[in-house]
């Protein structure tokens, strides 16, 4: 198969988001906006083909770390929109750098 083509076009933005997109592009260590754009915009397709395709088999995991009551919350909202919740609640191990809730 043939290497797709690569064709140019071109993007308006505020300075404020092209300096974000810049910063981002630094941070992650792509050799130019291109590559970036490229990447998001593929990741966004793959999300859109996800949301447009009717999948019968499919598996969430979401993982909360917090205080109990906070996370115990969090589950009961989440199931009580969603249905069909199997909730597995777990002691993580001892962290320092722990993100709370």
């Amino acid at each position: 198969m043939d290497k797709d083509k690569i064709t140019r076009f071109g993007v308006s933005l505020s300075r404020s988001l092209l300096k974000e997109l810049d910063r981002m592009v630094k941070q992650k260590g792509y050799r130019n906006r291109s590559l970036a754009i490229g990447d998001m915009v593929r990741d966004h397709l793959v999300g859109h083909r996800q949301e447009m395709t009717d999948i019968d088999n499919c598996l969430e995991v979401l993982v909360i770390r917090g205080r109990a009551s906070v996370v115990r919350s969090v589950e009961k909202t989440r199931c009580r929109s969603e249905g069909n919740c199997v909730l597995q609640p777990g002691i993580p191990a001892a962290s320092t750098d722990a993100t709370k809730v």
